[in-house]
């Protein structure tokens, strides 16, 4: 068979073979073989192609390699039957595709000829003859000398003809193709380069607007070029401190500050501007900034994160759980709960030891909406000091607190990178597998023993069997959601509430034994608080309430603004995030006079009808006020109640009473308690 030599150029990967002349190349090769094995030379800008005699030549050649300009230059892939070696710095040129192309149709002496000139304007001529007899023609190339079949002249020519168009076309192919490619690289780089470009221009759009708002409010400053105002505090107690100095001085309504230099937020502090936003429907603040965007994959969209037709179709779906119908039962879980929480106390008041009162609260709040929501006996008050969910709850909270003051960690791939935030991806899976225990159980015995009986409907009951107007009902996620935001809702929440209260019992013990003279007088000796007696506690109503104004147990909630809203003639942009500050509304100059004094007749029926609506908030207002407001409230009168009925209460001398504040008022060093048994 005829056989044809394949003429194929392989790539030496160099660079700056501009100004390389045919003396350097000799000068090199003569190195390593004979110079007399060497055809011809040729050299373009960027092109050098060494033409040798024959394979062993060209191996020897190309696996020793040969330096040229101080770069060592390897030939990969070597093939025996190859007798061109090519030092290439870019892809090859369309030189070989043209030509190829150009022969389709046209006779051998047309082509040869093409080449030939194509080669001069296009490669340049040959460099130096290093011996007589070049090649005069492709022959060499693509016959076999040596093939002892004979082939026709024409039937060579028509062999020839092909390859060469075969060649050209696969040139040309792979030429196409980088040109295409080099294409799409340059409009995705256009691409990039504009959307940055864009990106940065409406930033900075943005960022003027913002600089002209802020600078109409009062604004926790100077300002850092880089920190903003997070240079001023360290964390969130120092932060609600520098707002009340600010409102104090400059009695504000709006206060302004700025996450770094990149974004601003605004903390509305007096009741007009607070109700402005408790009565619009803007969603809570899951953008950038956004403290609920950070909880959500621990709470998942629940009632206390989402938004829009779906919070509108779960709250109408789970308020039948919170109906008086169904609180009503709930007293006797009450009251059960804390006979447990108040034996736990006996110790301490048989040894007049100091108790951390707060992890006992928890403790006995999470046994509380446990047994009353999900109908779950566990025993939880019983299992130490620290159970181990109430120990994942105050984790997570205080990640959370940390978190939001550093807003490099904003973005969730960037903080799971992190220790902290794999271990709060960790303790989040713990709290989802407790949840979905407490789920999965009730899922069981309703495909057993079908819905109950015999027990109040609860609140895992109407989120298992609820239905839309379409009878669709919530998805596990749904439920799941909703579950883990009453358990910490249900529990940490109340749990701050009586245990700050608890505080101010020791701290005024004149105000505790008004207290227990109402409870005397209207319980007579009873040991258990009933429904009825819940709604006859006047003072003690009062003094909680004053307790929960001087520490609020949320100290903030946040919305994040759809459209533009105008606040104390200041007109906020959409987009931006702005805090609600419970905790410094409650202690707001204009509104509380004598703020930082503990006085509970405020909350009497007489001084009630002279306050704004919007000036105490502990569970907040307008539509995404807190669905378990009365649950918690009642509560925290059965527990209250029944401690001062069977112990006075004292603080610990020269214990230090700190707040410090993160999802719930928490205290920074403990609330230490010394209890007493009443006679």
């Amino acid at each position: 068979m005829f056989r044809v030599n394949r003429q194929l150029f392989r790539h030496f990967f160099t660079t700056g073979l501009k100004g390389i002349s045919h003396d350097d190349v000799m000068s090199e090769i003569c190195k390593l073989i004979d110079i007399h094995d060497v055809l011809s030379i040729q050299i373009t800008g960027k092109d050098c192609i060494v033409t040798l005699k024959n394979p062993e030549t060209k191996d020897r050649l190309a696996t020793q390699g040969t330096p040229l300009r101080d770069r060592s230059i390897k030939l990969y892939e070597v093939e025996s039957s190859i007798t061109h070696v090519t030092i290439k710095d870019m892809p090859y040129e369309k030189t070989i595709a043209t030509f190829a192309l150009r022969c389709l149709g046209h006779a051998r002496s047309d082509c040869e000829q093409y080449k030939q000139e194509t080669e001069k304007k296009e490669l340049g001529s040959y460099g130096p003859e290093i011996f007589k007899g070049r090649q005069d023609s492709t022959n060499n190339i693509y016959t076999d000398e040596g093939d002892e079949e004979y082939i026709s002249s024409d039937n060579a020519n028509c062999e020839k003809e092909t390859m060469c168009v075969l060649l050209g076309a696969s040139n040309l192919f792979f030429k196409e193709m980088e040109l295409f490619s080099g294409f799409i690289a340059k409009a995705i780089l256009i691409f990039i380069v504009t959307y940055v470009f864009w990106r940065l221009w409406k930033f900075a759009n943005k960022y003027k607007e913002w600089r002209k708002v802020t600078s109409q409010t009062s604004v926790i400053g100077p300002l850092h070029p880089l920190w903003g105002s997070l240079h001023k505090f360290k964390d969130l107690a120092e932060f609600m401190t520098l707002v009340r100095e600010i409102i104090s001085k400059e009695r504000s309504k709006v206060v302004g500050y700025w996450f770094m230099f990149f974004f601003p937020e605004f903390n509305v502090v007096h009741p007009d501007s607070v109700r402005i936003l408790m009565k619009s429907s803007e969603p809570k603040a899951i953008g950038c900034g956004g403290f609920y965007r950070m909880m959500k994959s621990w709470l998942g969209d629940g009632l206390l994160i989402s938004s829009g037709k779906k919070w509108e179709r779960n709250r109408r779906l789970i308020t039948p759980a919170f109906h008086f119908g169904i609180l009503k039962p709930y007293v006797d879980i009450y009251n059960s709960s804390t006979d447990k929480f108040l034996d736990n106390l006996k110790g301490f008041a048989q040894t007049s030891k100091p108790v951390d009162i707060f992890p006992l609260v928890s403790l006995e709040t999470l046994d509380t909406i446990l047994r009353c929501a999900f109908s779950y006996e566990g025993n939880i008050q019983t299992k130490g000091i620290k159970h181990p969910y109430v120990a994942a709850v105050n984790r997570l909270a205080n990640f959370l607190a940390e978190r939001w003051l550093k807003p490099w960690l904003y973005w969730d791939t960037i903080y799971y990178m992190t220790p902290k935030g794999r271990e709060y991806r960790k303790i989040c899976q713990y709290v989802h597998d407790f949840s979905e225990g407490v789920i999965r159980e009730r899922q069981q015995t309703f495909l057993t023993d079908g819905p109950p009986t015999s027990r109040h409907l609860d609140f895992l009951d109407i989120l298992l069997t609820a239905k839309d107007d379409n009878e669709i009902g919530l998805s596990f996620e749904d439920i799941r959601a909703e579950v883990d935001t009453f358990l910490f809702e249900g529990h940490d929440t109340t749990a701050s509430a009586i245990s700050w209260a608890i505080y101010h019992l020791g701290k005024h013990q004149k105000e505790q034994e008004i207290i227990y003279s109402e409870l005397s007088e209207l319980l007579n000796d009873k040991k258990q608080v009933s429904w009825e007696n819940l709604q006859i506690m006047p003072k003690l109503t009062a003094f909680i309430k004053e307790s929960m104004r001087m520490v609020a147990p949320v100290p903030n909630v946040q919305r994040q603004l759809t459209s533009p809203i105008t606040i104390d003639n200041v007109t906020i942009p959409a987009g931006v995030v702005v805090d609600m500050g419970i905790y410094m509304l409650h202690h707001h100059p204009d509104v509380w006079p004598d703020n930082d004094v503990f006085r509970p007749e405020r909350f009497l029926q007489e001084d009630i009808a002279e306050r704004h609506p919007y000036s105490f908030l502990p569970f907040a207002a307008g539509s995404r006020n807190c669905i378990g407001q009365n649950f918690a409230m009642d509560e925290i009168k059965v527990v209250l109640a029944r401690l001062i009925q069977r112990y006075k209460v004292f603080l610990v001398p020269d214990h230090k009473y700190e707040i410090k504040p993160e999802l719930v008022m928490r205290s920074k060093y403990g609330i230490n308690i010394t209890v007493e048994e009443r006679k």
